[in-house]
């Protein structure tokens, strides 16, 4: 995240109120958690009751990571780390530790105000130890820069600018041991098909991946020793590209070109030696033509002519079918739409063809648990859905009679393979061990299960002792094993260092399709099942993967990365394929990318590092074997006292967890007027290690040692641990109005309940108790001035809303999906007697509505539409007053003032926007009935522009609208359309329509609009408005 970025949240992340009456996606606390923790030498890991292996795998991982970043940047850790551990996925989208929605391709984050590190388990221990090293070193790497307490970070995010691909691919280059099979495919891939970015524009995955292969070429270049002193440098003078010219005497541009250089020439020789996936298959998809990045998990029907995939073609992943005689895709599921499909697991994908080829089987996440899915294909409609009580569902497939479907299921921190047996809906487990199981396939015969798993000799599926320590096991790399679903044992068919996986069955069974990145490139193995010999089938320049045979056709169709995305491809007669020899790349030949000794001026200039490196880097580290994870040492390290949390019989003691306020941050000011005397303003944000409670204290106070008539506070408390969330707030502001001559003291108290059905749709209820007293600047009988009380409202004002939100964010707004809100209002009369007395109460009740929808028209165009109305009755009902912009900067009003003689106007009114035809506050656009529709089409206008002398300065992805707004405010049954005017021509009336053209810039911590509008009445047109303003669009 950028300096700005991160400033910006943290100062606005909590000065909202949580529960605001808008839009957005749900949280969901499915769960209920039994928090405990254990402590190591430098991490407290919290984990729920019962995942006490997958906590002391984080402990012991944890503490070998940290002594890997503590040696690379010469740096030793100052305090503790808390990590926080769910068992999957579905329950770290509950994590309240950051209020945003964790979506599918989270894989975990760091929290830096705390220093948390917040992860999930998802069944694969390569995959967690990775993640755990790559976000430690985020947070060793804020300590580092930033030191602790919020003060520190406060003042160390606003003086740095470090860029994500530097952060980013650190944390990478460090959890990876420098180089990796994936890093490889992706440069590969970049730099050969021609989409290398410069080191300025790292962005996406290229933050990761790029961002990995240059602290990697600084690696090979200048030595190991150079990262660390760059992160030192960075450390010490907050801005790259100075410490990047003090570590290495080039230039930010320099050093770009020679790394660009240097992966062309590691890569460009090589070409002839490999093959693209066009030269050795069929194409299905094309991501370029789509404008997607993600199609896979394909599956091919048993006569062989069509495809099952997902895409996320239409911005959400879907299931599609493709017809391999006609070339045509057309969709037969949509997904992240409804809480039944939530997430399609795209990182896992694999579906199943029923063996009549009716039916399609494919797993969700189908709110609190997981689904087995069956779609009939015809009909486009789910059938059946099984939905067994485990932490996640993965790779269902159909056995080859159709009667049991095999998936992978996650259950207690261990990842085991199951299966349904379809008639009778009884669920068998196959596999019972702390070992990661993966990639289910059925035998021809469907006594069998093929599958993938990292448990080495290890062939007896259950009966493992719970004191089994994992983190000691090679768990690195995975083969392909075989076992009868009846038995106990398995069968180890693939034996190599390397990774083998996603096995697939020929028809008849003899052979064995599967995949395997042996020589540094993922290609598809074939095994002649009789003989147990491979023999390599494709030989691609970046990868294959999630090989799927057809059950009677002999055909295969596999996913391929190529040109910066993901695509399938068919292969005809896989068995009759002849072997092919696929070369080593350079990385599994050498333990580096570099095939060949640089020559000339590069090896002139690290020879001696070189040398370094060749003698002491093993080709193991990079191929995940045990080097990964282990170190040499450098000295002793004093490790604090562990008698009371490590058990001397082994393992760790576990406490049961408690809740403990901390504050999150502090911020305070004080000075002195001659006016008001003291002040102070002050925000101050408290919550527990989990985030499941918060409160949040804002201040803005005037000290007169008299009174606090002047001052504005307010205090929030929110409980967010359960399925329902909760909130109470207290706030009280004071308001000058009329040059001063009017004040307002307001007092408010809101109760807020927020009930989500599911990801998409909650329904919620506010409840706000209101007191304004109002006084004005006048003389008593003495002529003394002061304000003295001269009107008064005490309302209470229950909401209750229904909320839909499924949309996809752009740069600068939504840009397809759908959203709408309904709500109803009631203040009742709390006065008996309003006769001959001061009327203090208001009665009235309104209802609105809001509806949005957004169409995607292309890839980087779009249509909004949307259309409110509202109304409001009683004895003295709301107004509405249409007209202006929300954020509103050079905001204009009526007559140039704002009517606040009516309390109930200035504070019980809503603002209806965007109408850029019009200001705020004009009579002609207030009622207490309205509609406004704005249609709008959103366009880039900006790709690239970079300016010089005397305005350097540079904008990206600026986007352009033009739109027209249409709308109406009128009072109770008097709307009129139009009207004729003096001139004889007939006009609009109470109707309001206006026209125009803006652009929107999304300059990383601040959005900017500007809009330039015309009205018209039908006949004549206005002279144009301008309206800039901030924040997104509608």
């Amino acid at each position: 995240m950028s300096r700005s970025g991160i400033l910006v949240l943290v100062l606005l992340a909590f000065s909202v109120e949580l529960f605001a009456q808008g839009f957005g996606k749900n949280k969901v606390q499915y769960v209920e958690f039994d928090w405990r923790y254990i402590q190591s030498e430098h991490f407290d890991v919290y984990y729920s009751a019962g995942q006490e292996r997958i906590a002391e795998f984080t402990a012991e991982t944890a503490e070998r990571a940290l002594k890997l970043i503590e040696s690379s940047w010469d740096y030793t850790l100052d305090g503790r780390i808390k990590f926080i551990i769910y068992a999957s996925h579905n329950k770290f989208q509950q994590t309240n530790v950051s209020l945003s929605i964790q979506e599918e391709s989270l894989g975990g984050f760091t929290e830096f105000l705390k220093n948390r590190v917040v992860l999930p388990y998802t069944g694969n221990y390569e995959a967690f130890r990775h993640v755990i090293h790559h976000e430690l070193t985020h947070a060793v790497n804020l300590r580092l820069f930033y030191g602790t307490g919020f003060q520190s970070i406060l003042i160390g995010v606003a003086t740095s600018d470090v860029p994500l691909w530097f952060t980013e691919g650190l944390a990478e280059y460090e959890s990876r041991g420098g180089w990796d099979v994936e890093a490889d495919m992706f440069m590969r891939d970049a730099t050969i098909t021609g989409y290398l970015p410069p080191i300025d524009y790292l962005g996406g995955y290229f933050a990761y991946k790029g961002g990995q292969s240059v602290f990697y070429y600084l690696d090979r270049r200048y030595g190991k020793e150079k990262v660390g002193e760059l992160v030192n440098k960075v450390k010490t003078s907050r801005e790259l590209p100075r410490s990047l010219k003090s570590a290495t005497g080039l230039t930010m541009e320099d050093f770009n070109r020679a790394w660009q250089n240097w992966l062309r020439k590691i890569y460009w020789p090589g070409v002839a030696n490999y093959e693209s996936p066009e030269d050795f298959s069929e194409r299905i998809t094309n991501h370029r033509k789509i404008g997607n990045f993600v199609n896979n998990g394909g599956a091919l029907s048993p006569d062989g002519q069509r495809v099952a995939y997902l895409s996320d073609r239409s911005d959400y992943f879907d299931v599609w079918l493709h017809d391999l005689d006609s070339g045509k895709s057309r969709r037969l599921l949509q997904g992240e739409r409804s809480g039944d499909f939530e997430q399609l697991k795209w990182l896992d994908a694999r579906m199943s063809w029923s063996p009549d080829g009716e039916h399609i089987v494919f797993a969700s996440k189908a709110g609190a648990l997981d689904a087995i899915n069956i779609l009939n294909v015809d009909k486009r409609d789910i059938v059946r859905r099984f939905r067994p009580r485990l932490e996640g569902i993965f790779n269902p497939v159909y056995s080859p009679d159709g009667s049991k479907i095999a998936f992978v299921g996650l259950k207690s921190g261990q990842s085991d393979l199951y299966y349904y047996e379809v008639a009778s809906e009884k669920l068998v487990q196959v596999t019972d061990d702390i070992f990661s199981d993966d990639d289910p396939a059925w035998s021809h015969d469907g006594t069998m299960l093929y599958f993938a798993s990292d448990r080495k000799d290890s062939v007896r599926v259950s009966g493992y002792e719970q004191s089994f320590e994992m983190w000691n096991f090679d768990y690195h790399t995975m083969d392909v094993y075989r076992i009868r679903i009846d038995s106990d044992k398995c069968e180890r068919l693939t034996a190599s260092e390397f990774t083998e996986k996603n096995p697939t069955l020929s028809p008849d069974g003899r052979f064995l399709v599967y995949v395997s990145d042996s020589t540094g490139i993922s290609n598809l193995y074939r095994m002649d099942l009789e003989t147990k010999v491979s023999v390599a089938i494709t030989n691609g320049l970046t990868g294959s993967f999630q090989p799927s045979y057809s059950a009677r056709a002999n055909k295969l169709v596999f996913t391929s990365f190529f040109e910066g995305g993901y695509d399938l491809y068919l292969l005809k007669s896989p068995d009759q394929i002849e072997p092919k020899s696929p070369a080593l790349t350079a990385f599994r030949q050498h333990g580096t990318p570099e095939a060949i000794e640089p020559v000339g001026e590069q090896a002139e200039i690290s020879s001696e590092s070189m040398e370094f490196r060749d003698n002491t880097r093993e080709f193991a580290r990079y191929v995940f074997a045990d080097g990964i994870g282990q170190i040499s040492d450098h000295g002793e390290q004093t490790l604090p006292d562990t008698t009371n949390t490590r058990n001397p019989g082994g393992g760790f003691f576990s406490k049961k967890y408690k809740v403990k306020f901390t504050p999150d941050y502090v911020y305070a000011t004080a000075a002195y007027s001659s006016f008001f005397g003291a002040q102070g303003t002050g925000q101050i944000l408290f919550s527990d290690v989990l985030g499941n409670q918060l409160i949040v204290v804002n201040t803005d106070l005037y000290y007169d040692f008299n009174n606090l008539d002047n001052s504005n506070f307010s205090a929030q408390y929110f409980y967010l641990p359960n399925r329902i969330n909760y909130g109470i707030g207290l706030f009280r502001y004071v308001y000058y109005l009329d040059a001063g001559n009017v004040r307002d003291q307001t007092l408010q108290i809101q109760l807020d309940a927020s009930y989500p059905f599911s990801k998409y749709t909650r329904a919620e209820l506010i409840v706000g108790g209101y007191g304004i007293d109002r006084s004005e600047w006048q003389p008593n009988q003495d002529q003394y001035y002061d304000y003295y009380k001269t009107a008064r409202r005490r309302i209470l004002l229950p909401e209750l809303g229904y909320v839909h939100d499924t949309v996809v964010w752009g740069s600068t707004g939504p840009v397809n999906g759908t959203r709408y809100r309904v709500s109803a209002s009631y203040s009742p009369n709390l006065q008996s007697d309003r006769k001959n007395r001061e009327v203090w109460s208001s009665e009235f009740y309104t209802a609105k509505a809001d509806m949005r929808q957004y169409f995607r028209m292309g890839r980087d165009y779009s249509w909004a539409s949307r259309l409110t109305a509202g109304l409001s009755g009683g004895p003295e009902p709301q107004r509405f007053f249409m007209g202006g912009v929300s954020n509103w900067i050079n905001r204009r009003f009526e007559n140039d003032e704002i009517p606040t003689e009516e309390i109930n106007d200035f504070y019980f009114s809503s603002f209806i926007t965007p109408f850029r035809g019009g200001d705020y506050f004009e009579r002609r656009g207030t009622g207490n009935r309205y509609f406004l529709t704005n249609q709008e089409f959103r366009f880039p206008l900006i790709r690239y522009l970079q300016l010089g002398w005397p305005l350097p300065i540079t904008l990206g992805d600026v986007r352009g609208a033009l739109f027209t707004d249409l709308g109406a405010a009128w009072f109770d049954d008097a709307f009129r359309l139009t009207s004729v005017g003096k001139d004889g021509n007939r006009r609009l009336h109470d109707l309001q329509a206006a026209y125009g053209f803006g652009w929107r810039s999304n300059l990383g911590f601040l959005l900017l609009r500007w809009d330039v509008a015309w009205s018209t009445d039908g006949i004549d047109t206005s002279k144009p408005r301008y309206y800039f303003s901030l924040g997104a669009e509608y």
